[in-house]
């Protein structure tokens, strides 16, 4: 049986774009465009609940444990950048390979990221 653990605590600014350096986020890993901070904050409620169901104790708050990193997070969110959510697959060759979670992206650079799992 294989096993996967996943990791919901890290959460940092990996990469600041600007004219020397960018992290690019590929398009095919973007599973979802344009975020409102109000849905993901509810899609996020919604699926602490369900942990929570299963016998977890997370907060009842956007993110659970990760929250005060996602209001971090969520601050820098402006009309220049938008709030992805992706998923990197093992074995992608990508920087980010084996991971998922939310970004705030520029053009393709990655500005911020809160990663919601580490394979």
């Amino acid at each position: 049986m294989k096993h996967h653990l996943t990791i919901l605590f890290f959460s940092t600014a990996l990469w600041v774009s600007n004219s020397f350096a960018c992290q690019v986020l590929p398009k095919q890993y973007i599973s979802e465009m344009n975020l409102t901070v109000a849905t993901t904050e509810q899609k996020s409620l919604n699926e602490i609940k369900a942990f929570n169901a299963k016998g977890l104790n997370a907060p009842l708050v956007p993110f659970g444990h990760l929250n005060k990193q996602w209001n971090r997070m969520k601050v820098s969110l402006s009309s220049n950048n938008q709030l992805v959510k992706f998923h990197v697959p093992m074995g992608s060759g990508n920087t980010l390979s084996g991971t998922q979670g939310y970004a705030i992206i520029n053009g393709e650079c990655i500005e911020h990221v809160l990663f919601t799992a580490i394979q």
